[in-house]
């Protein structure tokens, strides 16, 4: 659906490619990929992603990625905590450690990591949640899943308007959702409170998160 709006707005796509090298006089005027394809351009922007800035931490076991592992509390060891895109942290729902980059769970840890700081014992149990808008069309995800059994898809792409529940070994650890800010809302909290419909439920039914959770 994503790729369909920005081909619409004259944004081209090549997929299964790489770069080769840029030419260019004084500055970069083409882009050769590795197919004999020559792009003429004005300026490239290379999206290269990013590194923890993690190496200045002495006595700190780092992971293969840079990051920090820390438990429930976001404590890394004794008076020292870490939140944020460096915060390998373990999701309360699965077990399982996760990394994710997104200022909003910065924000989330942040708290935690806080309240930690000043004596009390808070642990990380929120939900994870980001968005995306592309040409004024947004995209809501919560919850953390890196691999699912099943997706339940509800609504349609072709009206902006749908929801997807990720499944996994029985139970939706995640929520993504166009055109339902309020429903993905509403099942952001259900999880946190552990009565989001089970996928059996989901797939006999189009249910009412919204009701539900005033249920």
């Amino acid at each position: 659906m994503y790729k369909k709006i920005h081909e619409k707005n004259n944004v081209s796509f090549k997929l299964g490619t790489e770069i080769t090298r840029f030419e260019g006089a004084d500055k970069v005027q083409s882009v050769i990929l590795n197919n004999g394809d020559r792009l003429q351009t004005d300026f490239v922007l290379l999206g290269i992603g990013v590194q923890p800035a993690t190496k200045f931490l002495n006595g700190v076991k780092l992971n293969p990625d840079g990051s920090v592992s820390v438990d429930r509390h976001l404590r890394v060891t004794e008076d020292l905590y870490a939140a944020g895109d460096i915060a390998n942290f373990i999701d309360w729902r699965t077990d399982e450690r996760i990394r994710m980059e997104h200022w909003r769970l910065a924000q989330q840890h942040g708290r935690i990591a806080a309240k930690n700081m000043a004596g009390q014992e808070a642990q990380f149990c929120s939900m994870p949640f980001f968005w995306t808008t592309q040409f004024g069309v947004s995209l809501r995800y919560v919850g953390c899943v890196k691999d699912w059994n099943e997706i339940i898809f509800q609504g349609s792409t072709s009206t902006r308007k749908f929801v997807a529940f990720y499944v996994k070994q029985g139970e939706v650890l995640a929520v993504a959702g166009c055109g339902q800010d309020v429903v993905v809302a509403a099942a952001a909290e259900l999880m946190r409170i552990n009565r989001m419909p089970t996928p059996k439920e989901l797939r006999r039914d189009s249910i009412d998160l919204v009701r539900r959770l005033k249920e």
